[in-house]
């Protein structure tokens, strides 16, 4: 899911030869794979910790 958007349209770039990174479709925003992640950890636990629940981008269907 992609930090800025909260989209799943993240896919692999074809134009690198590395392995993390990651192209989202929608807001086209180029990330490493790793600082993505851990934004979108850091944003579940600071909401879980306001008690809001988990965001509802990262809830299972």
């Amino acid at each position: 899911i992609c930090n800025i958007c909260k989209t799943d349209t993240l896919y692999k770039a074809s134009h690198t030869r590395s392995y993390g990174v990651l192209v989202c479709k929608t807001c086209k925003t180029l990330w490493q794979r790793d600082v993505n992640a851990s934004k979108n950890m850091m944003s579940i636990a600071s909401s879980i910790w306001n008690r809001d629940g988990r965001p509802t981008a990262f809830k299972r269907v």
